[in-house]
């Protein structure tokens, strides 16, 4: 009994004490390079990735915030340097700069004569009836220019006496009356300056001889007489 009880234990050890051999004999032995190699690819295989050489140059990518070497390649796709193509900017075109300035309204200062000659006529009451410009005289085809800036309202032929008429609308709101002209030439809707040539003195429509009828309508007063408004220095010039 006693020796059958011994042969049952002692054969389960043996055989583990063979395991235990059997497995230390399996294992490689390592060496101080062996370890530094095998601590390099644990490295690797942990996500931390060797540093470059030192004489490396180093690359920006605007997309990460650490420097990547050149050539090197990250298992993300979009962690990787971008072709520089790739980052250009198409900007759109900018409009005309009035399109986000705000306009700049027109300033009026004043009237100045609307052509050369001897004033031949004054504003009032006049063979029974109201006068309500003032005449000046000169030959057909003397220049007339516009008394103001403004856009003019009318260039055409009137069959009320005027004859060949231009009419301007001035920024004060007033509007400048040119009659008798021998020629017209602006046209509706044009922006005109103090100065600018928009007729040639003529005498057409009611009229006894070559001259300009010039009037001024004030905003809520109608014509006003001329004289108080142009001038006092081309006055005596044209007397």
């Amino acid at each position: 009994m006693k020796s059958g009880l011994f042969s049952t234990v002692l054969v389960p050890l043996t055989m583990g004490l063979a395991g235990v051999a059997d497995a230390t004999s399996e294992r490689p032995v390592s060496s101080p390079d062996s370890d530094r190699t095998t601590a390099a690819a644990h490295q690797g295989a942990n996500g931390h990735n060797p540093a470059p050489p030192a004489s490396a140059a180093i690359a920006f990518n605007p997309t990460r915030t650490e420097a990547i070497p050149p050539g090197f390649a990250t298992d993300a796709p979009h962690l990787n340097p971008l072709p520089l193509a790739t980052l250009s900017v198409q900007l759109p075109p900018l409009a005309a700069a009035s399109t986000y300035l705000p306009e700049i309204p027109d300033i009026f200062d004043g009237y100045t004569w609307p052509a050369r000659g001897l004033l031949s006529s004054g504003y009032g009451w006049r063979w029974g009836r109201m006068h309500q410009g003032i005449d000046i005289a000169a030959p057909i085809g003397t220049p007339i220019v516009a008394a103001g800036s403004g856009v003019v309202q009318t260039s055409e032929w009137n069959s009320g006496g005027y004859g060949n008429l231009v009419e301007i609308l001035h920024p004060n709101g007033s509007i400048t009356r040119y009659a008798h002209n021998h020629r017209n030439l602006v046209r509706a809707g044009q922006k005109v300056e103090a100065g600018e040539l928009i007729a040639e003195m003529g005498s057409t429509g009611f009229s006894t001889g070559p001259h300009l009828h010039f009037e001024i309508h004030l905003p809520e007063e109608g014509a006003v007489n001329p004289l108080a408004l142009l001038p006092e220095a081309g006055l005596a010039a044209r007397r």
